[in-house]
């Protein structure tokens, strides 16, 4: 498969001037999803500028390691074009343009006398059984350019690296039917084993339906089916079962379609559907009436994998217009944020995706090898809030329900039910968080009735959310004290607040230190209208002194910066001026070029240089300003936060900020009493 080097070079410049053209709307992303629906199921362009186009090189799995996606178009039997992947010394189609939206990226490609159009649909589904199937769409769809009609046939493939890595022995087979479905998965399986971010055990699906005019092949990559469709636009229907390892000669799984002779008008799409199916999803302990092996929640509803890749292929047109109806609402709502430009729908465009394709249904949210970790839950709230409340409350009761069932002596709340590589999730996390775990949950449990009128949790979980808030009454102000006696929001502003009054400082009495309260949020979301207008003007002010060029850091300490808690940040000022300035510089952050992968969400506000903070849940946060659309006038509403994950001590004098936890411990107990 492989050329010398100066063939190589050759291809790549020649691609290159050829990429140099097209457009791109919005803007060019770190990282372009193509099928991202699942923590597995991740397929990315990671390539910056103009070597972004389809067919420039290979894609990429999460981590950037190869991931080998192949499209060929066959025009008017003489004329062969590369419209995806990277096989080198092949014709290379001429990418004309790209649109993002929430759920799909849109790919046109000049091959001759024919343009072909890709979409990649990865659905945000308000049915859950239709969120949680483990499946992405390609559509594909061509028309002639030049006006004179022109036979043509379509190809695409996947090789073994969407399952694990290259040295990996596979096996596979093809069952026709309905649907024509190319499986395969690892020979040594290992249940819930995970290595270098891959999973050991699962499979990988390639289906389209069967309809007059497909074809199919499984065989060496470039002696099988390329060959085969290069002379005669149809494969063989045959199957090589020699086994063997992913790298050993490339085995693929590749389709044809005939799709006869087309005209000015696009054809009908043909659909692909790609997948990685596994069951059982997790392996639990410890969480009382819930079985200790989960598995998926589209199993309520298909008793087969067969039939729900049947029925995910036939609902192609009425995913697509749910799709398209969910792009317009976000786009229209973000609009109404910063009408003045679409850096917010930006922004927001590039988000969803990852948000949910790190979440499994059912109810266990994998991040950072944490399951239902708080922070990241948190983080990723306002996402949840907005496009399906649900979801979030089926993130939030497996943490209450363990931690009903596995109370921690102190009282406080846990990080996460789990810091065990997931998806075995058998060990009880270490990791202690306290102020922050107890204030989130509550925040989430209050947020979650609010949105969904749904009061069960907090219902069936009122003794552990007492506990929670007897905690914080005790804690929150001082780590080292017990109860802070009354006034509790004058003695917080006294010791909070710099002594010039400029701003509030990151650790108590400690003048130069500084700190975004993006926690302010929690009481706009929540609604409890607890702190002076004061305070929102001054950090509004302050804020405007400390932008850098992409952005405004986390605190004093470093030049981290945090695009989720910018935008909490920007849903707590008091000007339409500060709200677009801040949600201006992550566009301009994300926009630029500077970093290669699925969206990095901390990183140097100096420079724009990420660090490994990538493909994370916590994008969800940018979805803030959705749920409390109008600027903070003068400061009316909000309420207090912290430093984000510095718990202070008594070295420093507590906590810097406040937990508007413990504002909410108030208001929650006074409810449920």
């Amino acid at each position: 498969m492989l050329l010398p080097s100066s063939c190589l070079q050759l291809l790549f410049v020649a691609s290159s001037a050829l990429a140099q053209n097209w457009t791109a709307n919005p803007f060019i992303p770190p990282a372009l999803p193509l099928a991202v629906k699942t923590p597995y199921l991740q397929t990315w362009v990671q390539r910056a500028g103009v070597n972004s186009s389809l067919n420039y090189g290979w894609q990429s799995y999460r981590d950037g390691s190869k991931i080998a996606w192949v499209g060929f178009l066959r025009v008017d039997i003489d004329q062969f074009f590369v419209w995806m992947g990277d096989p080198l010394g092949k014709n290379a189609a001429v990418q004309k343009d790209m649109t993002l939206t929430p759920t799909r990226t849109i790919i046109t490609m000049t091959c001759g006398s024919v343009d072909l159009t890709a979409t990649f649909l990865n659905p945000i589904e308000a049915d859950l059984v239709n969120q949680s199937i483990p499946f992405s769409y390609l559509a594909v769809e061509v028309a002639s350019n030049d006006g004179d009609p022109h036979k043509e046939q379509l190809y695409t493939e996947i090789d073994g690296e969407w399952l694990a890595q290259s040295d990996q022995l596979i096996q596979w087979e093809t069952t026709t039917g309905d649907t024509v479905t190319h499986q395969y998965w690892l020979q040594n399986q290992t249940e819930f084993g995970e290595v270098n971010g891959r999973l050991r055990y699962g499979s990988v699906f390639h289906s389209t339906k069967q309809v007059s005019g497909v074809t199919y092949q499984v065989a060496y990559a470039d002696s099988g089916p390329w060959p085969a469709f290069q002379s005669s636009g149809i494969l063989n229907n045959t199957v090589d079962n020699s086994f063997r390892a992913i790298q050993d000669s490339w085995p693929v799984f590749g389709f044809a379609h005939d799709l006869g002779t087309v005209v000015t008008a696009k054809t009908a799409p043909t659909v692909y559907a790609v997948g990685y199916v596994r069951d059982p999803l997790v392996q639990l302990s410890n969480i009382p009436n819930v079985n200790r092996l989960r598995s998926p929640y589209y199993l309520t509803r298909y008793s087969s994998i067969p039939d729900m890749v049947t029925t995910f292929l036939d609902d192609y047109p009425n995913a697509l217009a749910r799709a398209v109806n969910f792009d317009n609402k976000l786009a229209s709502d973000s609009l109404a944020i910063t009408p003045q430009d679409s850096d917010y729908a930006n922004i927001l465009a590039l988000s969803v995706r990852q948000t949910f394709a790190n979440i499994k249904l059912t109810s266990h949210c994998q991040v950072d090898g944490f399951v239902n970790a708080v922070d990241k839950i948190y983080s990723a709230w306002p996402a949840f809030l907005y496009t399906n409340p649900a979801v979030g409350g089926y993130l939030l009761e497996p943490l209450l329900a363990y931690q009903a069932a596995n109370p921690i002596q102190g009282g406080y709340a846990i990080h996460d039910i789990g810091d065990s590589m997931y998806p075995n999730v058998t060990v009880s996390s270490n990791e202690a968080y306290p102020v922050e775990a107890c204030g989130h949950q509550l925040i989430m449990a209050l947020s979650y009735t609010q949105k969904s009128s749904d009061d069960s949790l907090i219902t069936k979980y009122q003794s552990l959310c007492g506990q929670f808030g007897t905690y914080l009454a005790e804690n929150c102000l001082y780590m080292s004290s017990q109860a802070s006696p009354p006034p509790f929001w004058e003695q917080w502003q006294n010791v909070a607040l710099s002594s010039d009054k400029s701003h509030y400082t990151l650790s108590y009495k400690d003048d130069p230190s500084w700190t975004l309260l993006y926690n302010l949020y929690a009481d706009r979301l929540l609604g409890f209208n607890m702190f002076p207008p004061s305070v929102h003007n001054t950090q509004t002010k302050w804020y405007a002194t400390k932008l850098d060029q992409f952005g405004i850091r986390l605190d004093s300490r470093s030049s981290d910066a945090k695009t989720d808690w910018q935008l909490w940040t920007a849903a707590t000022v008091t000007n339409l001026s500060a709200r677009t300035t801040m949600i201006s510089l992550v566009e301009k952050y994300v926009s630029s070029r500077i970093n290669i992968g699925p969206f990095p969400d901390r990183y140097n506000s100096e420079n724009g240089q990420a660090a490994a903070f990538l493909d994370r849940t916590v994008v969800g946060g940018h979805f803030t300003l959705l749920l409390v659309p109008d600027v903070l006038q003068g400061g009316t509403n909000g309420s207090g936060g912290n430093n984000g994950g510095n718990n202070g001590g008594a070295a420093t004098g507590g906590l810097p900020g406040l937990p508007v936890a413990f504002a909410l411990f108030v208001t929650l107990i006074y409810t449920l009493s």
